[in-house]
């Protein structure tokens, strides 16, 4: 089955910073929070690459070693909301409802 998720495809290396810090605003409306600012607790792939800092979600990840992370759960409806930061030269990616192997 698909799943939501994330990929960081990395040229060279860089560090990628999201600010996806959990805002209570949000669930009270009813959305749920992918990242709870504190760890990769609910994330699923190679997760090696990647660390939480002070709430934000940090890739640090080379492209030999691959850098996609996927959601552990499945979405149905759902708005899809995020900030990000890159490098000069870095490469991501955000793959919804793509099959969890291939291109």
């Amino acid at each position: 089955m698909y799943k939501t998720y994330l990929t960081l495809f990395l040229l060279l290396p860089f560090a990628f910073a999201a600010d996806l810090r959990a805002d209570k605003r949000l669930k009270d409306d009813g959305f749920v929070a992918l990242f709870n600012g504190v760890d990769l607790k609910g994330w699923v792939g190679n997760t090696n690459g990647y660390k939480a800092v002070e709430g934000v979600l940090i890739c640090q990840a080379r492209k030999s070693k691959g850098a996609k992370i996927y959601t552990a759960e499945e979405y149905a409806d759902f708005i899809f909301q995020f900030d990000f930061k890159l490098t000069p030269g870095a490469n991501n990616g955000v793959g919804i409802r793509a099959p969890l192997t291939g291109n």
